[in-house]
């Protein structure tokens, strides 16, 4: 799964339509959290963690129920037998509980399906041996198999073992399972271009959070925006006017903040020394103004700046 995090300069407000080309699935949300995860662990304390998860939900790449929002917590509990290729036979145990399910041997509908049946509320799948350092990926459905009403996740065997091994320790595991509550912008699971329309009430810089998920084959992600004419703009392509402009965010005394003002004009705010340079190197020192450094509407010409403490 990789994340990118980045500052997207929208210079007007109104509606724009951005857009993604990303290879197998992503998610773009506005902020950059904290954000709910899909999956994260509670009991043992000891032992709390984000897990890296990828949802399987009907309509966004998957063929299985939404996740509960907001998330819930419960316990998770080995299917017997652990493939759960057959009817599940510790249903006491599971009732009402998380099923952890090693992939193998049947369709991931099949084992939902048998986790339902046991009173599963929600089912995790990790990879198994023969696709050991394979990345989880929104699992598919099975036209065979009908009915099913609960959620499923998958995870890597790495994280799924772990799972396993808290799960049958005597504290047990307790975990939280739940949709990510940030502010989603556009999603979508195919190899293929997707857009998509949000709204900004006022011009500025905005953060935003892409994950892209991998599932097999190449990996690449890019965003862009479409203007009225219907022509693409990849962000921050310097040789393209339409380009919206993106940036990272570093600690303080490393980087100079960029604001918009009403009127056109752009303020640079810093702590340490500001510096400017026309290109990526020799950068000189700003003397003899005070932060804000304003730089007036309508000025030409290219030009970076950094701080430094």
């Amino acid at each position: 799964i990789l994340e990118v995090l980045t500052w997207i300069d929208f210079p007007t407000s109104g509606f724009y339509t951005i857009g993604v080309n990303a290879d197998d699935g992503f998610r773009l949300s506005a902020g950059h959290g904290p954000v709910a995860p899909l999956l994260s662990v509670v009991i043992p304390a000891a032992s709390a963690r984000t897990i890296a998860a990828v949802p399987s939900v009907l309509n966004e790449g998957g063929n299985f129920p939404a996740l509960p929002s907001p998330p819930v917590i419960r316990k998770v509990v080995a299917t017997v037998p652990a493939l759960a290729d057959s009817a599940v036979t510790n249903a006491a145990a599971l009732a009402g509980n998380i099923a952890l399910i090693e992939r193998g041997n049947v369709t991931f509908a099949t084992k939902v399906k048998n986790a339902q049946n046991a009173g599963a509320v929600g089912v995790i799948v990790y990879n198994n041996t023969a696709n050991e350092t394979a990345l989880p990926f929104a699992m598919g459905g099975d036209a065979t198999i009908t009915g099913i009403t609960i959620p499923a996740i998958m995870v890597s065997r790495q994280d799924g073992l772990a799972l396993a091994a808290l799960a049958a320790a005597p504290a047990g595991l307790e975990v939280q399972y739940g949709s990510d509550r940030s502010l989603t912008a556009g999603f979508a699971n195919p190899n293929a271009v997707t857009s998509f329309t949000v709204a900004v009430s006022t011009p500025g810089l905005y953060p935003m959070r892409l994950l892209n998920f991998e599932g097999g084959g190449g990996a690449n992600a890019e965003i862009y925006t479409v203007d009225a004419l219907g022509i693409r703009h990849l962000v921050n392509d310097l040789n393209d006017t339409g380009s919206l402009k993106a940036y990272a965010a570093l600690a303080d005394g490393t980087a100079a903040i960029l604001t918009r003002k009403v009127a056109g004009d752009l303020l640079i705010h810093w702590k340490g020394t500001l510096q400017s340079s026309p290109g990526l190197s020799g950068f000189l020192d700003v003397t003899g103004f005070d932060s804000p450094y304003v730089i007036p509407a309508g000025t030409t010409g290219r030009m970076f700046f950094r701080a430094r403490p």
